[in-house]
């Protein structure tokens, strides 16, 4: 069922939604700057969701984290590098290039 069905409540939808609807080009210059140097651009955004760009220099390591309070979708534009992932007793490392997603669980390390 897609998320436009009017016959499901969903969670959250006592929220007041936007009545707009966002276009927004890839700005030039990052919003902010992660401590691991990824330049972060904030995109589209609604009250439940929220896409942003994020770039990390060649040769650069990000340092490991783990999101309390989200869960983040990632899609390769281009370049390509590992993306190591934990969750309990489950660990991956995922070759990323062009072309592959990647969903990071509420909780997850990585």
């Amino acid at each position: 069922m897609h998320r436009g069905s009017d016959d499901v409540d969903w969670p959250g939808d006592e929220l007041q939604l936007k009545t707009g609807f966002d276009f927004l080009e890839l700005p030039d210059a990052y919003d902010a700057l992660a401590p691991d140097g990824s330049e972060i651009r904030l995109l589209a955004e609604t009250p439940r969701a929220s896409m942003v760009h994020c770039s990390l220099a060649p040769g650069r390591v990000s340092i490991a984290v783990a999101h309390r309070t989200v869960e983040e979708l990632w899609y390769c534009l281009e370049g390509g590098g590992q993306l190591w992932r934990r969750q309990g007793d489950r660990e991956t490392v995922v070759e990323l290039a062009p072309g592959v997603s990647v969903s990071i669980p509420l909780g997850a390390r990585f």
